[in-house]
């Protein structure tokens, strides 16, 4: 586990890279500046963290963990601790297996084998 940070009275643990930029994002996308993220604002934060749904399998998936959360805004501590590693994982399985075969098909070693 990474250092934790603390921000105001938000904790989370994570490295302190990976801390910085989940607060960069936040507060990039915190325009009105009331500490709170709104549904879309956390979806057009998602590219900063290279977690920008590619395909519409993934616009449903993350849209429905959004719904599951039953808010329509997000603290950081909401954000940091529980929007970004559900929506980390489930795109991480979602792309797992088109990665396998990627890896297969430029695998010019067939290190895969």
């Amino acid at each position: 586990p990474g250092a934790c940070l603390y921000a105001g009275s938000v904790s989370f643990m994570a490295g302190l890279k990976e801390q910085v930029v989940q607060m960069s994002c936040f507060s990039k996308y915190n325009i009105s500046g009331t500490g709170l993220l709104d549904q879309a604002e956390v979806m057009d934060s998602l590219e900063g963290l290279g977690l920008t749904p590619k395909n519409e399998l993934e616009r449903e998936e993350v849209s429905g963990i959004l719904l599951n959360f039953e808010k329509l805004q997000f603290t950081l501590d909401d954000y940091c601790n529980e929007v970004v590693p559900t929506i980390r994982q489930k795109v991480k399985e979602l792309r797992r297996p088109n990665l396998g075969k990627l890896f297969k098909k430029l695998d010019t070693f067939e290190r895969s084998k």
